[in-house]
């Protein structure tokens, strides 16, 4: 494991000689704007008294005072961290939470800002913005029915739109950029959509790196960051500590 991890540095070094110590002191985030669906519904929840409200709630449950039957979005951040230039690090991740409700949205806007130390003086970094939509389906049992692969009643669709994925800082003589690499799976692949079984709750993990400012990457740079990509990603699978997507049942 210290030998993949020293070998996924030395990759991405290549790329970026001249590091600066840098941390992920913290992270904030923020659902805003929803549309659709019948707004009494709407439930904003903050669960760790920072900025912003990292979940949001909507639909009728058919039981009052039931939020935990409604389907909703929520991010959890990830903690405090040392991140290495050049190397991809985890922001949070998103979780989407399908129940059968009516009155669904059609989108949310998402913001998340990364806190980010450079030895020891902070940037204000963010707010990157996501334009979540939500394809919410008729409550059916029938799956040969549904408009996606299901396994019990109707999955629905969530796709995810990026708007601002980058953000440059000038540090002494160096440009650097903070770019926000989306959602990926398993494979380390950005994803724009996926699918979310019935009563399940599905999670997908925002992935960023930072690294020196280039509008044009040369070929072998690309080549070592995607080298780093490839042997971060192993070490994670050998440690069972995946970037993925994934479904587990929902409590109701």
């Amino acid at each position: 494991m210290r030998l993949a991890i020293f070998a996924a540095w030395a990759a991405c070094s290549i790329v970026a000689p001249a590091s600066a110590a840098t941390t992920l002191s913290s992270v904030s985030a923020d659902f805003s704007d929803p549309v659709g669906g019948n707004s009494s519904f709407y439930h904003y929840l903050d669960t760790d008294g920072r900025p912003g409200s990292e979940e949001i709630r909507w639909g009728d449950p058919g039981s009052p005072n039931r939020v935990d039957r409604q389907s909703g979005l929520r991010f959890s951040y990830a903690p405090a961290q040392a991140i290495v230039q050049g190397t991809p690090f985890t922001l949070g991740t998103l979780t989407y939470y399908n129940n059968p409700v009516l009155d669904a949205i059609n989108a949310v806007s998402f913001s998340v800002s990364p806190g980010l130390t450079v030895d020891g003086a902070p940037l204000a970094t963010g707010p990157f913005t996501f334009l979540i939509s939500v394809d919410e389906t008729p409550n059916q049992n029938n799956p040969a029915t549904c408009p996606y692969p299901s396994n019990i009643g109707c999955s629905d669709k969530i796709s995810i739109k990026t708007g601002a994925a980058t953000q440059v800082f000038q540090l002494g003589d160096q440009t650097l950029t903070l770019y926000i690499d989306g959602f990926l799976d398993a494979q380390l692949v950005p994803q724009s959509s996926f699918i979310a079984q019935e009563q399940e709750s599905t999670t997908a993990t925002l992935v960023a790196h930072f690294d020196l400012a280039s509008p044009v990457p040369e070929p072998a740079s690309w080549a070592m960051l995607v080298a780093g990509f490839g042997i971060l990603g192993g070490a994670m699978r050998r440690s069972g500590s995946r970037i993925r997507f994934k479904t587990v049942r929902s409590p109701v």
